[in-house]
């Protein structure tokens, strides 16, 4: 369960990078309003991604200490 839920994890992380391109792009064209559009849009995803990468980092751990506690537990 956890790996797919990596790999779920991987590919939010593969689209948020690609939203993230496509909002720096638009900063450096474009009118005022546009641009602060973009940059809170670009903030929004930055957390997103911090999100995303904490949510990784937790679910690689568990599957690599679940597994060695459950062998301790048994034995």
């Amino acid at each position: 369960m956890e790996k797919d839920i990596i790999t779920t994890i991987n590919n939010n992380i593969k689209q948020l990078k690609y939203c993230m391109n496509i909002c720096e792009a638009q900063l450096w064209g474009g009118p005022r309003h546009i641009k602060q559009k973009y940059l809170k849009q670009l903030g929004r995803l930055k957390m997103k991604m911090k999100e995303q990468l904490i949510d990784k980092k937790y679910y690689e751990d568990v599957l690599e200490y679940y597994p060695k506690i459950y062998q301790v537990l048994l034995t």
